[in-house]
């Protein structure tokens, strides 16, 4: 069963493990500078989303109870914004990605509001992940490109609860 929850401290140790499978260039570091950097990396990430995104939603995904993955979400008055989306190797290309974004953009469409997410342009995976879920660009830069996924019409809409 594929659940999601709030992180919390005790799921640190998890979600360096899953940001250290992001950086494949991290490999033949010596551990202290390895671990420094992602500490580094980690609060600076967290730091920089809660003050772009209050209110935003830091999950744990958890598939029959174990963590595999995290979803960070801002739903905006406009937009619901996927920050991040990251799941362990073993758990990619498998359609677990698929089923936690559809479930999210279903609750775009109740709410009637566009998803949107940020992509790395050399992220070839991602972008054509986006693709296939609909989503088209809309801007960006020479590092970024920015998608959305206009509101499905044929989906009822309801305000947010």
């Amino acid at each position: 069963m594929l659940e999601r929850r709030p992180a919390v401290a005790a799921d640190e140790a998890f979600l360096r493990e899953l940001y250290a499978t992001t950086r494949p260039d991290l490999v033949g570091w010596n551990d202290a500078a390895r671990e420094t950097f992602i500490d580094i990396q980690l609060r600076a990430q967290r730091r920089e989303w809660e003050a772009a995104y209050p209110g935003s939603a830091d999950n744990v995904l958890l598939l029959d109870g174990r963590p595999v993955g995290r979803l960070w979400i801002a739903w905006l008055a406009d937009a619901c914004l996927l920050v991040d989306m990251i799941l362990l190797p073993e758990h990619r290309r498998g359609g677990l990605g698929t089923r936690v974004v559809a479930d999210v953009l279903t609750g775009a469409d109740r709410r009637g509001v566009p998803a949107r997410v940020t992509v790395d342009r050399a992220n070839v995976a991602s972008l054509a992940f986006s693709a296939r879920l609909g989503f088209a660009e809309t801007g960006g830069d020479d590092v970024y490109v920015t998608l959305e996924r206009p509101v499905n019409a044929a989906r009822p809409q309801r305000a947010p609860a």
